[in-house]
């Protein structure tokens, strides 16, 4: 029943993942993708870049258990709530309080099966916070009642300030970029404001997702084709456009762009780094252009972008 429950709720609620083909087949490409030995006999138009050449294989559940507890719980939640929170997991195991118990069996449980994953993303934490704020909260209100019961919500609400320092901070620094005009926003702009109508724009940096894309304005062709000089120009490129971020999902090869050098003139650059970019932490499997440590080297969302004239006509 529960089986066929969800089953009819997500039909409902999701029709063009169920009706529409080019949606489903995307989306199934992306579980072959993640899932490549379970699903040896489904045909999809699979991507054809190895899935181990953008992280999601990963040598161990010990990995994906340290991914999500050093990097996405240790910069979500706070150096403090991490260090609480194994304590308050046995803790509340050890304890006869249902809630407290029922919070750390969800939650260790959800925790050990995410680490498990081959797919590695931050977001995947975001439902078991509560558990995990339950249990850790938990183990705060039993000292307090007991060796200060008359100020037990007083230092309850010390602690819980505390706590809540860090990842407070954090949450505002990302605001704070968040709140800047995103490079790919800027890129789409001077397209729109400068490049003549009708002329043909390529991209390059593109790896397997395509979030690090400006979005090219619709007075203008984007064009898909190999950054060759021959190609660019059998194709009449007249704009080149390139991305470039530490996450994988936007990556310049180097040499390519050295072949083109000599027909490249640099019309407009947009950069979201203020300092090494190499500072900054990025969720790097999930593609989001906006850190999780390292604010103080960013300076908007994006990656670095780059507007060439090839100085090609169409033909």
């Amino acid at each position: 029943v529960a089986t066929i429950s969800a089953a009819l709720a997500f039909m409902v609620t999701s029709p063009d993942l169920v009706l529409n083909p080019q949606t489903r087949n995307k989306v199934l490409s992306i579980v072959v993708l993640v899932f490549p030995k379970v699903f040896p006999g489904v045909v999809v138009e699979a991507p054809a870049i190895p899935s181990a050449a953008i992280g999601f294989q990963t040598e161990s559940a010990v990995e994906g258990w340290r991914f999500y507890y050093g990097f996405a719980l240790r910069y979500g939640t706070g150096l403090g709530f991490i260090l609480l929170l194994p304590v308050a997991l046995v803790w509340a195991l050890l304890s006869r309080q249902t809630l407290a118990l029922a919070a750390a069996v969800f939650g260790g449980t959800a925790f050990a099966l995410f680490g498990a994953s081959p797919a590695l993303l931050s977001r995947y934490m975001t439902p078991v916070l509560p558990a995990f704020a339950t249990a850790v909260a938990a183990l705060a209100i039993a000292p307090a009642r007991r060796f200060a019961p008359r100020h037990a919500a007083a230092a309850l609400a010390a602690a819980a300030a505390l706590l809540a320092a860090e990842p407070l901070w954090r949450s505002v620094q990302h605001d704070r970029i968040a709140a800047q005009t995103d490079t790919r926003v800027l890129a789409s702009q001077w397209l729109r404001e400068n490049a003549p109508p009708g002329g043909k724009v390529a991209i390059a940096g593109t790896f397997f997702w395509s979030w690090g894309e400006p979005w090219i304005p619709r007075n203008l062709e984007l064009v898909r084709t190999e950054i060759e000089a021959e190609a660019l120009q059998a194709a009449g490129v007249r704009w080149l456009v390139t991305h470039d971020h530490t996450l994988f999902s936007s990556r310049v090869d180097p040499e390519v762009l050295a072949r083109l050098a000599g027909s490249l003139d640099l019309r407009a650059e947009f950069e979201p780094f203020r300092g090494p970019r190499e500072r900054a932490s990025y969720d790097f499997q999930d593609a989001y252009y906006i850190p999780m440590a390292g604010f103080g080297v960013v300076e908007r969302p994006g990656p670095s972008i780059r507007i060439c004239d090839l100085g090609a006509s169409p033909p």
